[in-house]
C-alpha cells in the first residue's frame, strides 16, 4: 500500500505543519490522495490510518463494518471523560450499549411520521429567527453561528420536551455563553490533533488546561438546560422525545446524557453546516431566486402546508450541494473489526479507516465541475448523481447520524420561511478550515435585504 516516508513518534508531523497545520488538513489529505491515489496509509502524529477517497472502497468498510460500528472518538474527549468520570451519551457510546440505545432512538429521531409531530414547532422557531433577522440593523447578520445554534438547540428542545417548553425564551438563556465554551473546546481539541492528547493532559500544557476548562463549562450548561426542561416535561407532558423514552423506562440519568449530548454535538454540527449552506447562498443569488419561484409553485400547487417544503428541488439540492462542497465532518472513520481486503490490500483487524468525503465530494469523477456550486445536479430532471457514495455528509452504514433527520427538517425550513422574505448577500469571503469540524476561517457575515 502506498506510503509516505514518516519520521518515529511525529510521522509525516512536519509535512502537515509545512502544508498550515491542523486547520488546513482537508486539503494536505486531498493532495495526498492527488499523489498517492484513493487509497494510502499514513500516520499524522498520533493517529495511524488507512485513508480513503473512492466510493467503491467506501462500500467496502461499510460492508466490514460489523454489527456494533466503531469510530475514532476525539482522544482529547476520551481522556477527559475518563479523568472527570463523565458517561456521555449516543456519539461516545460503543458496543452493546451503543446498539442498545441506537435502536431505541431510531424511530423517535429517523422515521418520517414521527418528524412531522414536530414540523409545527419547528416552523415556530424558524418565524423567530427571520423576524430576528428582518430587524437587523442595517440588515447585518451579527453573530450568525451563535444565532443558528440557538436556532437548532430550540428546534431540538421542541422535539425532545415538547412544543411549549422548546418555545420558551428562558430556557435558552445559557446557550450563547455555552456556543462561546463550544467554540473553544473544538479549537483546543483541533490543535491537539498532531500533539499527543494524553502527553498535553501530563504536563498540563495550556491548550490541555484550555480544553479542559471549556469542556467543563459547556457540558455544566448543557446538562443544566436538560435536567430544567426534564423537570418541566412532569408538569406539561407532551408526545416528545422524552417523553417516549421515559415510557420505554429509560432513566433519568440515561436521559439526561443522551439529550445532553444532542445539545452539544448535533446542534454544533448542524450550526455550522447551515453557516456553509447560507453562505453558498449568499454567494448565488440566482439560486435563492429559484429556490423562491419553486415555493411560490408548491404553495399554489399544494394545500397541505405542512408538506409544502418537501417538494422544493432545488432548496433541497442547494442543502446537498453546499455540505457536499463543506462537509462539516470532512473525515468519517471505522475501526474496522476483523481481518479484510479492500481495494486490493488486506487490510489486518482493528485498523482505523479514514474516509476523506472533503476529497470524494470534490471530485470530478463522480461531481462534473465539482467545485461548482450547481443545486440542480442533484434534481432527478436532470439525471440526478449517479453515485450518492461520493458524497456522504450524514455517514452511512449502522452508525450514520441519528439525528438527520431533524436536522434537514431543520434546514429546509429554515430557508423555506427566510428566502421568500429576504435576500442574502455575503459581506465576506470565508474558507474552511478545520476545528475538529470543518468551519469557517473567520466569523461569516451576512446582510439580507427585504425582497
Amino acid at each position: 500500500m502506498p506510503t509516505p516516508k514518516c519520521l518515529p513518534l511525529i510521522g509525516t508531523g512536519l509535512d502537515v505543519m509545512q502544508s498550515g497545520g491542523a486547520a488546513n488538513i482537508h486539503r494536505y489529505i486531498d493532495e495526498r490522495h492527488r499523489q498517492l491515489g484513493p487509497i494510502f496509509r499514513e500516520r499524522l502524529g498520533h493517529v495511524e490510518a488507512v485513508w480513503m477517497s473512492d466510493s467503491n472502497l467506501y462500500r467496502h468498510v461499510y460492508h466490514n463494518e460489523g454489527k456494533c460500528p466503531q469510530v475514532m472518538l476525539p482522544q482529547p474527549w476520551t481522556l477527559f471523560n475518563r479523568k472527570h468520570g463523565y458517561q456521555r451519551g449516543l456519539f461516545f457510546m460503543q458496543g452493546e450499549e451503543w446498539l442498545h440505545y441506537r435502536k431505541i432512538l431510531s424511530p423517535l429521531l429517523l422515521k418520517t411520521a414521527t418528524l412531522h409531530r414536530h414540523v409545527d414547532s419547528f416552523e415556530c422557531v424558524a418565524d423567530q429567527l427571520v423576524e430576528r433577522w428582518k430587524s437587523s440593523p442595517g440588515g447585518l447578520i451579527d453573530n450568525l453561528e451563535q444565532q443558528l445554534y440557538l436556532y437548532f438547540v430550540q428546534g431540538l428542545m421542541c422535539a425532545a420536551f415538547g412544543k411549549e417548553i422548546g418555545l420558551d425564551t428562558s430556557n435558552v438563556s445559557g446557550v450563547p455563553e455555552m456556543v462561546g465554551h463550544l467554540q473553544a473546546q473544538f479549537a483546543a481539541s483541533g490543535r491537539m490533533t498532531l500533539l499527543p492528547p494524553a502527553l498535553a493532559a501530563t504536563l498540563r500544557l495550556p491548550v490541555w488546561r484550555r480544553f479542559e476548562a471549556s469542556a467543563h463549562a459547556s457540558l455544566q450548561l448543557a446538562g443544566r438546560l436538560t435536567n430544567a426542561c426534564i423537570d418541566q416535561v412532569r408538569r406539561r407532558p407532551d408526545d416528545c422525545i422524552v417523553s417516549s423514552l421515559q415510557r420505554q423506562q429509560v432513566s433519568r440519568y440515561d436521559i439526561q446524557r443522551i439529550i445532553t449530548d444532542l445539545f452539544i454535538a448535533a446542534s454544533d454540527t448542524t450550526s455550522h453546516s447551515m453557516q456553509w449552506i447560507l453562505y453558498a447562498l449568499a454567494n448565488h443569488p440566482l439560486v435563492q431566486d429559484k429556490i423562491v419561484e419553486e415555493i411560490g409553485a408548491t404553495c399554489a400547487a399544494t394545500s397541505n402546508h405542512a408538506e409544502r417544503w418537501q417538494h422544493l428541488p432545488t432548496l433541497k439540492g442547494a442543502v446537498k450541494e453546499a455540505m457536499r462542497l463543506y462537509p462539516v465532518a470532512t473525515f468519517l472513520t471505522r475501526i474496522l473489526p476483523k481481518k479484510c481486503v479492500i481495494g486490493n490490500y488486506e487490510i489486518p483487524a482493528q485498523t482505523l479507516a479514514l474516509l476523506s468525503v472533503y476529497s470524494s465530494g470534490r471530485n470530478e469523477k463522480y461531481f462534473p465541475n465539482a467545485e461548482a456550486f450547481l443545486p440542480q445536479r442533484w434534481s432527478r430532471s436532470s439525471g440526478g448523481v449517479h453515485d450518492p457514495y461520493g458524497s456522504l455528509p450524514f455517514g452511512h452504514g449502522r452508525r450514520a447520524c441519528v439525528g438527520r433527520r431533524l436536522a434537514e427538517a431543520q434546514m429546509h425550513i429554515l430557508l423555506y420561511k427566510a428566502l421568500p422574505q429576504l435576500i442574502f448577500r455575503p459581506e465576506n469571503q470565508v474558507e474552511m478550515v478545520m476545528r475538529l469540524i470543518g468551519t469557517v476561517s473567520e466569523p461569516l457575515r451576512l446582510r439580507c435585504s427585504p425582497r
